[in-house]
């Protein structure tokens, strides 16, 4: 009988192979093309004999990347239970910690991860903070913008005026937002600029338009202070004014945080190209594009008349 039983079993191993039950938390491993969290470089695989299908992700933006960019770090970052306020807060911290002043990379590679229409300037300004940590002011300015858009926020890129460490005025850009009925100034850039020993003390975080104006021009005030060429003032007139922002938000308790390990750029770019070369060879040479990188208002030039 018992000989009987093995050869039975043996005929049903047989028949059904060596088989196991999927663990429930297992997930397949992601595309190299996915967000794998901040500062991530993607390992290298064995290139794709196929193109990856374009992605349609509803967003903010007409760019499928770009939406799955913010998608997933307002998914990161905050829980559906945050109130506004809390959750711009989180994009504040989030961009300070991640974020170092550097020149932007990698601007269209969303031309090789899933197309789409051009972005905005704005749009497009977001990734490389977003993507690597790496930005300038303009950058930080539209990924805060960008992020708390995601949330479901009202928020504007502010380009203006601040004083520069050693005292004169620079060109800067910087966000305002509709946060709980209430318009505030957020200068995420300037923040992390005076955070000292990794701490955030909010003293550009939420502020009204009299706290804001002791370091910062903008809008109708920018126009009034006469520093701008008639050409940078119509500018301002048809596409920068912005809702009074009334007053100051309580200031939040100073926050020590952990920076993140800064991009080491040379290698993502290197990457890129070749992520950019093997998407070539299966879907032909891109065609040559010029990107909206130009900041507005100041252009390359900065502000006011020409010496």
């Amino acid at each position: 009988m018992k000989i009987i039983l093995s050869l039975l079993a043996a005929f049903l191993f047989l028949l059904t192979g060596c088989t196991h039950p999927i663990p429930q938390d297992f997930k397949e491993t992601e595309s190299t093309t996915e967000i794998l969290g901040p500062h991530s470089v993607p390992e290298e695989t064995e290139p794709s004999s196929q193109p990856a299908p374009i992605e349609l992700i509803e967003g903010p933006t007409n760019t499928p990347y770009i939406n799955k960019v913010l998608l997933e770090t307002v998914e990161r970052i905050t829980t559906p239970d945050m109130t506004e306020y809390e959750k711009a807060k989180a994009a504040f911290d989030y961009l300070i910690e991640l974020t170092y002043f550097e020149k932007p990379i990698a601007l269209d590679i969303w031309r090789i991860r899933g197309g789409g229409e051009i972005p905005s300037y704005v749009e497009n300004k977001c990734l490389s903070v977003l993507l690597y940590g790496l930005g300038e002011c303009e950058d930080y300015a539209a990924a805060l913008a960008m992020l708390l858009r995601t949330m479901g926020m009202k928020a504007e890129y502010v380009p203006g005026l601040t004083y520069s460490a050693e005292g004169p005025l620079v060109d800067h850009a910087w966000t305002v937002a509709e946060i709980d009925g209430a318009w505030y100034h957020l200068d995420s850039q300037l923040q992390d600029n005076v955070s000292r020993n990794r701490s955030i003390s909010y003293r550009y975080f939420m502020k009204g338009d009299k706290t804001m104006s002791a370091s910062h021009y903008w809008g109708q005030n920018l126009i009034d202070a006469k520093f701008l060429t008639e050409a940078q003032n119509q500018e301002i007139r048809n596409h920068f004014l912005y809702p009074s922002c009334p007053q100051d938000y309580p200031t939040p308790q100073r926050r020590d945080y952990i920076p993140l390990p800064q991009t080491d750029a040379s290698k993502v770019l290197n990457q890129i190209a070749a992520e950019k070369a093997e998407y070539e060879r299966l879907n032909g040479t891109l065609p040559p594009l010029e990107l909206n990188t130009t900041p507005p208002v100041f252009a390359w030039e900065g502000y006011g008349p020409p010496d």
